[in-house]
């Protein structure tokens, strides 16, 4: 009806739920629908069930759908408190990822509505429903006297703790030791490989002893690596430049083939790049032998060694 305006509180009672919302009927033909993540106790467990009726605030009409969110008994003067003296102080506070709107999430703080910037949810963003309905400390960063524009952030919080991580690893760092890492992004340069609140990379070249055309070739975002540190350099500002290698750790598989191939003996492999004057064959991981075009064929004259063979081909040699 036409009293249906958002920030009007209504009595509603529950008709059904879906796996992230809950159906309300407000005595309009709109339905009412709030997240489920509102209505769970501190364990996660849901604390209504269907026919309960519960006070709402209507937050938006959109498409024929009321979205509502729960008025909360505690949003008193002391949760109020609580929030200013927090944002006074720099204390942190605990917070649950209610609903996901524009440009962020609504976060309950205490029984206070507070707003954070999708950009200050984490360091790397995820998807939404790594967050929703998830309870994580915030720092609040804003907080108007009419207590509607309470703004947090999560991602400072996140920062400080990584420059704290990052202070006690580097402590620990050294060339030539070798780190466990976990591999965070991988580019085409190379891979970042996380330290414990610091980055590493291990460039291309440092990937692996065999031709590795990208870094997905080799590994996988999320991995466990043990790399060697090659060099730390002075970085932007405080941070550190550390380069890692893979390869290192890697035993050398050219002294491997020197105590193994003899001449005159045959080897198979698989034809991996062709030049104009012959065909690179790796023989083992990290070996290639060449094939020059002279030695293809017996008693023919060839121009291009893709007249007998192809990329891709397994061949005997």
């Amino acid at each position: 009806g036409a009293d249906i305006a958002p920030g009007t509180v209504l009595c509603a009672k529950i008709v059904g739920f879906s796996h992230d919302s809950v159906f309300l009927d407000v005595g309009a033909k709109a339905e009412g629908v709030i997240a489920k993540a509102e209505l769970l106790d501190e364990q996660g467990n849901l604390t209504v069930k269907e026919g309960d009726s519960i006070e709402a605030r209507v937050r938006k009409i959109e498409g024929g759908t009321i979205h509502l969110s729960k008025v909360l008994p505690h949003q008193s003067l002391k949760s109020r408190e609580l929030v200013r003296e927090a944002q006074r102080t720099g204390i942190p506070i605990r917070g649950t990822v209610a609903s996901q709107n524009k440009g962020g999430y609504e976060v309950d703080v205490s029984g206070v509505r507070a707003f954070c910037p999708a950009s200050q949810i984490d360091l790397r963003l995820g998807k939404p429903t790594d967050y929703l309905g998830q309870q994580f400390t915030f720092k609040v960063m804003e907080y108007k006297e009419n207590g509607r524009n309470v703004v947090v952030s999560r991602r400072v919080l996140l920062l400080e703790e990584n420059q704290k991580k990052a202070e006690e690893t580097l402590r620990g760092l050294e060339i030539g030791s070798v780190v466990k890492g976990k591999v965070t992004a991988l580019k085409d340069y190379g891979a970042f490989v996380d330290l414990g609140g610091i980055e590493g990379l291990i460039h291309m070249s440092e990937l692996s002893h065999g031709h590795a055309a990208r870094a997905g070739d080799v590994l996988a975002v999320g991995q466990e690596v043990d790399a060697k540190i090659l060099k730390i350099e002075e970085g932007k500002g405080t941070q550190k430049k550390i380069s890692l290698s893979l390869k290192a750790l890697a035993s050398d598989p050219w002294e491997f083939a020197e105590r193994t191939l003899k001449e005159g003996e045959k080897v198979k492999g698989r034809v991996l790049r062709i030049q104009p004057f012959g065909a690179f064959v790796q023989i083992m991981p990290g070996v290639d032998g060449l094939v020059h075009i002279s030695n293809m064929a017996v008693g023919q004259r060839i121009k291009d060694p893709r007249e007998i063979v192809n990329e891709g081909d397994e061949i005997e040699a």
